[in-house]
């Protein structure tokens, strides 16, 4: 989507009426503002939708389950659970992807790793060839991103970095969201090297991310892993101590998701960081 973000303004400023749009570029809009870190305005523009006349129950079910995912990402799992439960099995295949995808990510927070990653391969397994193609990378990401969690660096990890690898190169591929699935891809293919006790070249992959940021939230979470595998791989690097302060200026940027996810790089960049004079 182009200028996604004077679309906003103007709906923002009622120049434009939600009700002008589709429900379709409605839903876009507010994916290229949750791409580029702006869940606030993601959240006004589904409430938009929610309102919106031809939104159906499939465009309403979406709505809600992106506000029982957002209890989750502000660190309450059990009540974003309770709620999707509620909710239960949308029949809409659009608002099913999201579902599946809400209740894997509950899964995550609650450290119960094999179930999300089942919940993951039913979403995948309902994509076809309507599927866009930066959908299918962001649900493909995924399933690489709970392998990894679960410490499972295998050959399907391999095969899911090299598909998103390719899917890249599609050249529709939405351009608003390039620069942020390229950075995603190199932050998960540097943890893969890390988990396989590469951590020179988990460092070389996740540099070259770390100074391609697209928003605070992704480059201080690539700063985390950055730093935690510098310091795995033992030795000095001229960059350290840049990374390590922006690390802790922009830290309060990290969600409640992010800490528990990434718990045992946090809290051993914590633990150096805290030895070390900033």
């Amino acid at each position: 989507m182009e200028n996604w973000r004077e679309r906003y303004d103007d709906l923002v400023s009622g120049a434009r009426q939600p009700a002008d749009c589709s429900v379709a570029e409605l839903f876009e809009l507010a994916s290229c503002l949750a791409v580029n870190g702006d869940f606030a305005a993601k959240y006004a523009v589904y409430l938009m939708i929610l309102e919106h006349p031809l939104a159906g129950k499939g465009g309403q079910d979406r709505v809600l389950v992106y506000h029982a995912d957002m209890q989750r990402r502000n660190g309450h799992a059990g009540l974003a659970l309770a709620l999707l439960e509620r909710i239960g099995r949308p029949e809409d295949c659009a608002a099913l992807l999201d579902w599946l995808q809400a209740m894997g990510q509950c899964c995550v927070m609650q450290e119960r790793y094999e179930a999300a990653i089942a919940y993951q391969r039913e979403l995948i397994g309902l994509l076809d060839d309507t599927t866009l193609v930066d959908l299918r990378f962001y649900y493909l990401q995924t399933l690489a991103h709970l392998k990894m969690l679960a410490n499972q660096p295998d050959d399907e990890v391999r095969t899911l970095l090299a598909q998103m690898d390719g899917l890249l190169a599609f050249p529709d591929f939405p351009a608003a969201k390039r620069s942020y699935s390229q950075e995603s891809y190199l932050c998960l293919l540097g943890r893969w090297y890390g988990l396989k006790n590469l951590s020179i070249d988990a460092v070389g992959v996740l540099l070259q991310a770390y100074r391609s940021p697209t928003s605070v939230r992704q480059q201080a979470n690539t700063a985390m892993l950055l730093l935690y595998y510098q310091i795995k791989s033992g030795g000095q690097a001229r960059w350290f101590g840049d990374v390590a302060n922006f690390y802790r200026d922009n830290k309060a940027a990290l969600q409640p998701t992010d800490v528990v996810q990434y718990r045992r790089y946090y809290d051993l960049v914590e633990q150096h960081l805290a030895d070390q004079p900033s």
